[in-house]
């Protein structure tokens, strides 16, 4: 397995020394007695205890006798909170194995219990404990979880339960595509109450840190699901009007250009584009046309770009990109990629396309785990353990220079692997084909580009489009990179990215030091037996087992790039140039801009067995608010 291993130093909140509370299992420790003596126990402060003494007794006439009432009302909900997270996780195992019915009983019986737990903790006797110094905080934080809990019982767990079909959730995805009805019948609901979600996920986020250990973990489960559920409903809301023409339910049949992408020779956005299929969906249903190999892939007959390329791209990628399918993908930004792509797919009088789907032969084989492996023609089993190494190094050391035989076995695997998967969705449990999509997404292995801005702008916000970096407030710095030259050998490329702890400057920012490393596990011996084909033959090869590699640094959104170090071969423009290439300058790292970002480039040449190493500060936007993040593109040989 290749080896990106990006690291971050974590930053934890400290507690406050010398303040550890006597914890209780009950609001009994709410008692006056225990408060003092918990209080008791400080270092000796005269002045601040007989003030804290003065706060409780202040208290206590405010409750009146009530304290020994709030005790049992604070045991009655902690037994109706037990329950209630029971039910929840009951709920949860029905959903997964299907029982509709039970899932609606437990639904049922779990908005009973939310509704009891809110009715207790709503009482003017939990409303005047809040006024309880401290800890009075958190039991309004238990009152806040219990008015939510009960309202999205009611709002949105129960609906969206009665609105499953028959099946469970097994029956949304179904053998060939995606029951439409089912999930318009889901959405609608969940949709419709997005207000109501939205408010008490507000409400929630609200709620600061807790002083009682016991509520600690609660209440950032609560945080964490709540918000999830509002985001759902927010796609949900925007989803339900749009989701029939995505589908092809609106009357009209859908068509997407599907890309098989070939890590072996990668590309800034994964691999370069190896294959080509149209994928058409119709009321749901999804099948799969031919696929038609990278060398018949379509090119303009102008001879100039299939769209406009601005300056910056002609620069730092060349023109190659608005020219050829398969070059398209050195810009890291995929909506760009997919809208250059389309350009050029229907200059050629292509089918024309509704959107585009980019996947690579990582994400086939996590697919091909759940759905089961495929045969070849030529007797070749295909599965879930082994087609990323057939079809990224396999098929070049087995059949050579006959590029031809390669293309077609190539897009064969891609064709039978997606019909297989579409065949068999409905047998695929759910959880795991999800866990599968979000996996392959943020590692860069799954794309969906909409040519709709609306359906785009959900793409967007579903994590699935393979943006760059725009947030100043979550800083995320990209390693991007592609081959220099035409050659399969990139299944022997590893990189590595370290990222050093975050240092404050003066103005909010924070700087870090990043040092990445790409080697080249080949070696002459072993590249002396390999075709052309999967080497290269660029006359500035060095020795057979030389890769170049071209290098794109981005700065996240707002910040920049310093102290550029690099330790390797690098090339200058004399090799490289020309408006078809990448420009390199003088130097072995150039300083450019694109879309707003700053972006340092260059080519670096790396002899079987060497490294080329870069090492350079990463300065975030003021306005950052979290750690800096690596976004890499991804290797071929990271099979699982």
């Amino acid at each position: 397995m290749g080896s990106i291993m990006v690291r971050y130093s974590a930053h934890g909140n400290h507690s406050r020394s010398g303040q550890q509370p006597v914890l209780r299992s009950d609001m009994a420790a709410y008692n006056a007695s225990n408060y003092v003596g918990h209080s008791a126990r400080r270092p000796k402060n005269h002045k601040r205890r007989n003030i804290i003494i003065v706060v409780v007794v202040a208290v206590i006439l405010i409750l009146g006798c009530s304290g020994v009432a709030l005790a049992m009302s604070a045991k009655d909900a902690k037994a109706d909170a037990e329950v209630l997270m029971d039910q929840g996780k009951t709920l949860v195992t029905q959903l997964k194995e299907g029982d509709k019915t039970g899932a609606g009983k437990t639904a049922t019986e779990l908005s009973a219990t939310a509704k009891k737990l809110n009715d207790t903790v709503g009482s003017p006797l939990w409303a005047a404990a809040t006024l309880i110094p401290v800890y009075g905080s958190d039991i309004a934080q238990v009152r806040t979880i219990a008015s939510v809990a009960d309202t999205l019982c009611a709002k949105a767990v129960t609906p969206l339960i009665n609105a499953l079909p028959a099946e469970g959730l097994s029956g949304i995805v179904v053998d060939g595509g995606v029951n439409v009805e089912a999930v318009e019948d889901m959405l609608t609901p969940l949709g419709a109450e997005y207000p109501t979600i939205h408010d008490c996920a507000e409400q929630v986020a609200k709620m600061g840190d807790s002083h009682l250990d016991q509520l600690k973990e609660p209440v950032q489960t609560v945080k964490g699901l709540v918000g999830t559920l509002d985001t759902v409903s927010e796609y949900a809301s925007e989803l339900s009007h749009l989701l029939p023409g995505m589908l092809g339910a609106d009357g009209e049949p859908a068509h997407y250009l599907v890309i098989a992408a070939n890590n072996a020779e990668p590309r800034s956005t994964g691999g370069m584009a190896g294959s080509f299929g149209i994928m058409t969906v119709e009321d749901g249903k999804m099948s799969m046309g031919d696929f038609v190999g990278s060398e018949t892939a379509p090119r303009p007959d102008t001879g100039e770009a299939a769209l406009p390329l601005t300056d910056e791209e002609l620069l730092i990628f060349g023109k190659r990109v608005g020219m050829d399918m398969r070059d398209v993908g050195y810009i890291p930004n995929f909506p760009r990629v997919a809208e250059l792509q389309k350009a050029i797919w229907e200059s050629s009088g292509n089918t024309e396309v509704d959107g585009i789907v980019m996947l690579d032969p990582v994400f086939l084989q996590r697919i091909l785990a759940l759905t089961g492996g495929v045969t070849t023609s030529n007797g070749t089993v295909v599965d879930g353990t082994n087609a990323a190494q057939i079809l990224m190094n396999e098929v070049y050391l087995r059949y050579g220079d006959e590029n031809e035989i390669q293309d077609a076995f190539f897009a064969e695997v891609a064709s039978a692997a997606l019909d297989q998967v579409l065949g068999n969705l409905g047998e695929v449990d759910l959880a795991k084909l999800l866990e599968v999509v979000n996996n392959s997404l943020d590692d860069r292995r799954f794309y969906i580009w909409m040519a709709n801005p609306e359906e785009e702008a959900i793409v967007t916000k579903l994590g699935a489009a393979g943006l760059t970096s725009v947030s100043e407030t979550e800083p995320v710095a990209g390693i991007y990179f592609g081959a220099a030259s035409g050659a399969k050998s990139f299944w022997y490329l590893d990189a590595d990215a370290q990222v050093s702890e975050g240092r404050k400057n003066a103005d909010g920012s924070m700087s870090y030091d990043v040092t990445v490393t790409f080697s080249n596990t080949l070696n002459d011996a072993a590249a002396s037996d390999m075709s052309w084909y999967i080497t290269g033959e660029a006359a500035i090869k060095r020795s057979v087992s030389d890769m170049h590699l071209d290098v794109y640094l981005y700065a996240p959104a707002g910040g920049s790039i310093s102290n550029m170090q690099t330790n390797g071969y690098f090339f200058d423009s004399s090799y490289f140039g020309g408006e078809w290439y990448t420009t390199p300058g003088p130097d072995e790292m150039t300083k450019a801009s694109y879309n707003g970002n700053e972006v340092w480039y260059g080519i670096t040449g790396i002899n079987g067995g060497e490294s080329t190493t870069i090492s350079y500060t990463v300065t975030t936007s003021p306005k950052a608010e979290t750690s800096l993040q690596i976004d890499m593109t991804p290797l071929a040989n990271e099979a699982l």
